[in-house]
């Protein structure tokens, strides 16, 4: 049990690691082109709460645009390497419900990083 313990550690560290590297080179890559980026969720609380980057996993990375960025911000995305991901393509309505634009980044062959750029807090079907 140790050596799994172990093994997933390392894992998660490795995920970090990378996801850590994407987070800086989208928000310097935004900021340089005019675009404040804000982070939301585990990508801003993670650092405030948790001593180690290991201990709160996460699966991507939030990032809230001004909506009159949004074009500007989806070229940064893509220069930098992000492709279009739909997270469900059987269900037509998930784009316009759950994400407005998701990226996946895959920085090795064996990771994919996902960047979801966000225009709102929330989607308005939700409240």
């Amino acid at each position: 049990m140790a050596a799994s313990i172990s093994e997933r550690a390392r894992y998660l560290a490795f995920i970090q690691l990378h996801q850590q590297r994407l987070k800086e080179q989208v928000v310097s890559a935004l900021t340089q082109a005019g675009i404040k980026p804000v982070l939301l969720k585990g990508a801003a609380i993670a650092p405030m709460v948790y001593p180690e980057p290991i201990l709160r996993s996460t699966n991507d990375l939030d990032i809230l645009v001004n909506l009159r960025n949004e074009t500007a911000a989806t070229d940064v995305l893509r220069a930098l390497g992000g492709h279009f991901h739909d997270l469900f393509p059987n269900r037509s309505i998930s784009r316009a419900q759950y994400h407005e634009k998701v990226f996946v980044f895959q920085p090795t062959p064996q990771l994919s990083l996902l960047i979801e750029l966000h225009t709102g807090f929330a989607q308005s079907f939700r409240h």
